[in-house]
């Protein structure tokens, strides 16, 4: 399996021109893990764990997120990945809004997500069924000149199975799930067919 890659072969991956591609190292930010080169005519090595950045924000930005809410989703999952217990981030957040036994159903259920996630960057772990969840509420802004406009706020947190979240989903607008062991499945079939 290939586990460097150059800026054309995210741009593959990605399926996405090179300025898209250098948009997202330059913004998010994402660094080359294996040879980050100053000047022209040579071109950066990205890792495994780099490419997967790229393809995760890639697929985070498609959802209309900010530059901040990426590089939070991805600085947690980093962590996540790595084996940091960093769950209790998102169920802070969660316990503002649920209560009761649907807070401590989502409690074990972020926590089983984070479980699931623990060496998502690595190249030498097996795809397993993560999924990033956001749960959605729409904010109403009103101007007197034009028709009104709808921005989302929103929780986020990793999940195992997205049925153990439906029926939490009640108290919400609307939810969003982004099949992150998908996007891993893809990155690793792509860098074995590039190898």
């Amino acid at each position: 399996m290939k586990t460097s890659f150059q800026s054309g072969d995210i741009q593959r991956l990605l399926t996405a021109p090179k300025q898209r591609v250098e948009y997202l190292a330059l913004k998010i930010p994402i660094r080359p893990e294996v040879e980050q080169v100053l000047g022209t005519g040579k071109a950066h090595l990205y890792s495994f764990r780099n490419a997967l950045q790229f393809a995760t924000a890639q697929e985070v930005s498609n959802l209309g997120l900010y530059l901040t809410e990426i590089r939070s989703i991805l600085d947690t999952i980093q962590k996540l990945s790595d084996g940091d217990n960093g769950t209790e981030i998102q169920v802070t957040l969660a316990a503002g809004k649920f209560s009761g036994a649907r807070h401590k159903k989502l409690v074990e259920t972020v926590r089983d997500g984070a479980e699931a996630l623990k060496g998502f960057f690595s190249d030498d772990a097996t795809p397993r069924n993560a999924y990033l969840v956001l749960f959605a509420e729409a904010k109403s802004h009103q101007d007197s000149n034009e028709a009104s406009d709808s921005r989302v706020d929103h929780l986020w947190f990793p999940v195992p199975d997205l049925r153990d979240v439906l029926g939490t989903a009640r108290q919400v607008s609307g939810l969003v799930a982004l099949n992150l062991g998908k996007i891993r499945a893809r990155l690793v079939g792509f860098a074995d067919q590039e190898a």
